[in-house]
């Protein structure tokens, strides 16, 4: 007797399992169902979706870690030194915004997004007003404490990141030091 109910209820659960298991109507049908290159299109572009929300994310906390005055301390461009002295400059970076200061004067405005995948960092400022209006910069940057590394491209290699941070032909380099309120 025992056996028989121990084989009823298996039999049970089986018929339960498979019950369940069966497609309960044609949407559920496995000829409807998605092929491999589907579900495999359909993991990439989600696998996509979350590498960009933590780039976005990561680039927000490294945008945080900019906030603040930050004034030049050292200047190449165009592989010449500069005399930061006689030429006092900063940047001015409030949320995703960033003003370009000669002494007390704004000479410019724009906005700035950050991709933190690459080594060194990018950096993207799109110039907004003043000189440097509708233009778009690529640079690299590197944070350390309160100094920050920043190159970019000028002229005609404005669109390209710079490879490194010596200031050389076409392009500019700036080390800032953060300036405490």
């Amino acid at each position: 007797m025992r056996n028989t109910i121990g084989s009823a209820a298996v039999a049970f659960f089986i018929l339960v399992v498979l019950r369940h298991a069966t497609p309960a109507s044609a949407e559920d049908h496995p000829a409807t169902q998605p092929t491999v290159a589907e579900l495999q299109k359909q993991r990439i572009e989600s696998a996509r979706h979350c590498m960009a929300l933590n780039r976005a994310e990561g680039g927000a906390a490294v945008a945080q870690s900019l906030q603040g005055t930050w004034k030049v301390v050292k200047k190449v461009k165009n592989g010449e030194s500069e005399d930061v002295a006689a030429h006092p400059s900063s940047l001015k970076i409030a949320g995703d915004k960033v003003t370009a200061m000669e002494g007390d004067e704004s000479k410019g405005e724009g906005t700035f997004t950050i991709d933190e995948s690459t080594t060194p960092k990018r950096i993207t400022m799109n110039g907004k007003t003043g000189p440097n209006a509708g233009r778009t910069f690529e640079a690299i940057f590197e944070l350390d404490g309160d100094t920050l590394k920043l190159a970019y491209s000028i002229g005609d290699k404005a669109g390209t990141p710079p490879t490194d941070f010596s200031g050389g032909q076409g392009t500019a380099a700036e080390t800032l030091e953060r300036v405490k309120p």
